[in-house]
């Protein structure tokens, strides 16, 4: 057995795959049939494991107390603290309820029906989406899984006012009547000459969330309450709701009085549309939007295994930070020991908000921050990604 030259001890695999690189190309040029090229593999190229992000719970213990169908896919979750304290909360706010998922932590807003109720329970209404994990995990999971949840937060509705309104238009959408259906008997109670007009988008009756609730709730109080369907498959009002349609029944329901409040909880193509009727006709009604349709990202994930240096200032601490792959700096802060400001963790609230004075991070277009406010450098920790390294100022 012939022992192997120089080149061969220091080169190994590498230089016998160049030599027969060399002969299938002398080969193809001679015009004789190439010998057969040997595939590579990845076992010629450094082997990265990317290690697992350090995603812990940042909330509260809470317990699933029941669970509840309420259309054939969405679910209403009775919950409430191991203690049974009251839950500090106002009508039109919303919570983010997290979970492990197939070792992974989810965590998602939603939006409480119920905000607290004399054995110190309160709800939230989740319906399935295509593809959503939290969903499918809650909707079709019948088990009872670990929850805690960060919040309340928003300032939706009720949430965000500071008087009693004597009139107010609560509209919604698909699922966004779950804020709504929080702030109708509330609003009964403050004061006995309240007036509720309630005006819900859907496709047909069995898929209303709350259906027979409100309808009985309206029965009962047929002189405070109106209660309005549109169904886009269902009845003489089958299509899709037109600017035409809505100012129509806005001249029906207010021939005289107006609101001084309008509450409006749905999808960005349904504000767009009766927004602006809302507004030449009810200048001085405070106006509440809400939504939770999912942003784009801004720009594609990061690569597993990318490591960022971001420097964190904070009133009391600066200090540096490794931010890891699509960790978000609120995550890779709080693991590094600084302390940050967050409440609902998904971009919702704005009570992480930070400027990024160097460098440059990624972030959805959350409904949070203006325009104006990312215009000037202002992102939100829990949500923002790093793309390089960065300063980052938190707002006193």
């Amino acid at each position: 057995m012939s022992q192997p030259n120089l080149l061969d001890r220091l080169f190994g695999k590498r230089l016998q795959q160049t030599r027969r690189d060399l002969r299938a190309l002398t080969s193809a040029i001679q015009g004789d049939k190439p010998l057969p090229y040997t595939l590579k593999t990845g076992d010629a190229w450094p082997l990265i494991e990317p290690k697992p992000l350090k995603q812990k719970s940042l909330g509260q213990e809470i317990e699933l107390v029941s669970r509840r169908m309420l259309t054939d896919d969405s679910v209403e979750l009775t919950l409430a603290f191991p203690d049974q304290r009251a839950l500090d909360a106002q009508p039109g706010q919303f919570i983010t309820l997290e979970t492990s998922i197939n070792g992974q932590m989810v965590r998602r807003p939603y939006s409480l029906s119920q905000v607290d109720d004399a054995r110190g329970e309160f709800k939230v209404a989740v319906r399935l989406v295509d593809g959503g994990l939290m969903s499918t995990h809650l909707v079709q999971n019948e088990t009872n899984p670990t929850l805690t949840m960060l919040g309340p937060s928003g300032d939706f509705g009720l949430a965000g006012i500071n008087y009693k309104p004597k009139r107010a238009l609560l509209i919604a959408a698909g699922s966004g009547v779950t804020p709504i259906r929080s702030m109708v008997e509330p609003l009964l109670a403050r004061a006995k000459n309240v007036k509720v007009d309630l005006f819900l988008l859907n496709k047909d009756p069995k898929s209303t969330m709350y259906h027979a609730e409100l309808e009985e709730i309206a029965t009962l109080n047929s002189k405070r309450i109106t209660l309005t369907h549109w169904y886009s498959r269902h009845g003489k009002t089958a299509g899709r709701l037109t600017r035409e349609a809505f100012e129509l029944y806005l001249d029906k329901t207010y021939k005289k009085a107006s609101p001084d409040l309008i509450a409006l909880c749905g999808p960005d193509a349904i504000q767009d549309l009766i927004c602006t009727p809302l507004t030449s006709r009810f200048p001085e009604a405070t106006l509440s939007l809400e939504t939770f349709t999912p942003a784009e990202t801004a720009e594609p994930s990061a690569r597993l295994g990318v490591q960022s240096a971001i420097k964190v200032v904070t009133p009391t601490k600066t200090g540096t930070i490794t931010v890891e792959g699509d960790q978000t700096i609120l995550d890779a802060s709080l693991e590094a020991g600084i302390e940050l400001p967050f409440s609902c963790t998904v971009g919702g609230c704005g009570a992480c908000i930070a400027k990024c004075t160097e460098g440059r991070v990624s972030m959805p277009a959350l409904n949070a921050l203006s325009e104006a406010e990312r215009e000037e450098g202002m992102i939100l920790t829990c949500v923002a990604q790093a793309r390089g390294p960065a300063t980052i100022e938190v707002i006193p």
